[in-house]
């Protein structure tokens, strides 16, 4: 996980003050992965170890479709179903998932759609079976 992090901040590094790029998005990036990076360095201090991973996108990362179902899960689903659930801040799938209400929606929806029902939010499990049973 520390190597994840750190390679992601040479990636961003690189990007800054270069034309094309959103530099808002570049600082964002940096700004997450440093803060992973401080995550893993307190873990580390307690002995602890990190288990999860940053994204779940990170444990599907030869799935080809993972792009794609991320992007329904935000601007499909999340805006019709944002006040259905709740926010749980100590129960995200990842550390991403953690970040705030829309990517906590959107990791859990991808875990349930490649990985099942197992451990996801009863409140989730309800919307997500709702939007199966639409389609």
């Amino acid at each position: 996980m520390r190597k994840e992090a750190e390679d992601k901040i040479i990636e961003f590094e690189s990007y800054v003050n270069k034309p094309g790029y959103n530099q808002k998005k570049v600082e964002q990036g940096l700004k997450s992965f440093r803060q992973r990076l401080d995550t893993i360095d307190k873990l580390e201090k307690q002995g602890l170890t990190q288990t999860r991973h940053f994204s779940v996108m990170d444990s599907l990362a030869n799935d080809l479709d993972k792009k794609g179902l991320t992007l329904n899960a935000h601007y499909r689903y999340y805006r019709n179903f944002e006040s259905r659930f709740k926010f749980d801040i100590n129960n995200p799938i990842s550390d991403y998932g953690a970040t705030n209400k829309s990517e906590y929606f959107a990791e859990w929806y991808v875990q349930y759609k490649f990985k099942g029902t197992k451990d996801v939010p009863e409140d989730l499990l309800k919307l997500f079976k709702e939007i199966d049973n639409a389609n």
